[in-house]
């Protein structure tokens, strides 16, 4: 027999109590000169008995209750530790793993697929090292089984463009001079009487016409006058010609 029911026992039953009430109201009504005084006395004295057993009952109760409460508070301390703990749990599909998102048992990492892998993101078993797929690798993102390097995978990087400078050195195979013609007339030097040298006139025009044919830029032409300025230093010396490039 539980508690609960020891107690529902050892109460008193209603009907009882209905009908001591019912014979409460009955003398009461009938009690016009007070004959029914001992009557009503002993209705109440049994009322009350009623209710000091009723007392003792659910007292008996509590008490019983209170030490299964009790009994219970280790067992809600242990479900708090296994709520508190779930999350990893649930976060890891097997046994012995170390990390988080491991389907598998032994593995020391986050997100492996497989058994006794130390790394992470490793499919297959047994790697050392990360995102390899296949078993026994040592290294990262290996594929197969086995191996104990780190697979390097780089792009290939195209090589920078040289820019175009548009200037092409001549006598190379990127630039052909077209034309260069330079005409030069000499006046003899004709002597006075006052010694005097007269200044020959030279008169010089080259043009140079270079095309740079790997970049592809327009034909560039360049021209230049080359001016001869003549000084007379005195009586019958030579006149001193000077030349200068103009652009």
């Amino acid at each position: 027999m539980s508690a609960f029911e020891a107690a529902v026992a050892a109460t008193v039953h209603p009907v009882a109590v209905a009908a001591n009430r019912n014979q409460l109201v009955s003398l009461v009504v009938s009690n016009l000169f007070g004959q029914n005084a001992p009557a009503i006395a002993a209705a109440e004295t049994a009322y009350e008995q009623m209710w000091a057993q009723d007392v003792a009952a659910m007292v008996g109760y509590h008490g019983e209750a209170a030490a299964v409460v009790a009994q219970l508070a280790p067992m809600q301390s242990g479900l708090q530790q296994a709520l508190q703990t779930l999350p990893g749990m649930l976060a890891n599909l097997g046994v012995g793993n170390a990390g988080s998102g491991n389907l598998g048992g032994g593995n020391h990492g986050d997100n492996n697929l497989g058994s006794g892998n130390n790394g992470s993101h490793n499919v297959g078993s047994g790697n050392a090292g990360n995102t390899n797929l296949g078993n026994g690798n040592s290294g990262n993102s290996n594929v197969g089984n086995g191996n104990r390097a780190t697979r390097i995978s780089a792009a290939a990087t195209p090589a920078a463009p040289t820019p175009e400078t548009g200037i092409s050195a001549p006598g190379t195979s990127v630039a052909e001079i077209l034309a260069t013609e330079t005409s030069v007339t000499e006046t003899s030097e004709i002597p006075t009487s006052a010694a005097e040298i007269v200044a020959t006139t030279i008169w010089a025009s080259a043009t140079a016409a270079a095309v740079t044919s790997a970049s592809a830029t327009p034909e560039t032409t360049i021209s230049a006058s080359v001016t001869r300025a003549t000084t007379t230093s005195g009586l019958v010396s030579p006149g001193t010609t000077r030349w200068a490039l103009v652009r």
